[in-house]
């Protein structure tokens, strides 16, 4: 039986990516204002410094706006209590052959991310990951083979949240 609360496991994942949505936006802020008192190209031939901050403020402030999208997507999303099979919304815990665990969380968004706790790191994956792929509708008990850096691997899923 995992120890997690799948609720607060999500706040705290949210919480991490505003985090870093807020500093995004403040390096946005920072490129937007370099780009207002950078040098134009009438004071040297060469430099494209203005354009260069401007494109980087856009881009940032684009991220953000995504960050803000997915930050919906996570709140949006179902989250069943006790699944019999692996779905999106879950949290799963898997054995590898070697014995080691570990727990994933599925969400819609926040691929790659991962939450500390004291009972262990929990990694988010999304649907489209191919671990994930590899383990959606798999049931407690069930095993599933994974290819990874050309090593075969086979899991167990031990337990589903």
């Amino acid at each position: 039986m995992m120890k997690h609360n799948k609720k607060e496991l999500i706040e705290r994942l949210i919480g991490q990516i505003v985090a870093k949505s807020n500093n995004m936006a403040e390096a946005a802020e920072d490129a937007r204002q370099l780009s207002i008192s950078a040098p134009g190209r009438n004071q040297s031939r060469y430099d494209s410094s203005k354009e260069e901050f401007g494109y980087l403020a856009d881009g940032l402030n684009i991220r953000s706006q995504e960050i803000a999208s997915g930050i919906g997507m996570i709140r949006a999303a179902f989250f069943p209590d006790r699944p019999e099979t692996v779905v999106q919304g879950s949290l799963v815990r898997v054995e590898e052959g070697s014995g080691r665990h570990s727990d994933y969380l599925i969400l819609p968004y926040g691929g790659g991310e991962f939450i500390e706790t004291n009972e262990g790191d929990v990694d988010v994956i999304t649907p489209s990951a191919p671990l994930c792929e590899a383990m959606i509708g798999k049931r407690i008990g069930e095993e599933f083979s994974f290819s990874a850096r050309d090593k075969q691997r086979t899991y167990r899923i031990e337990d589903i949240a």
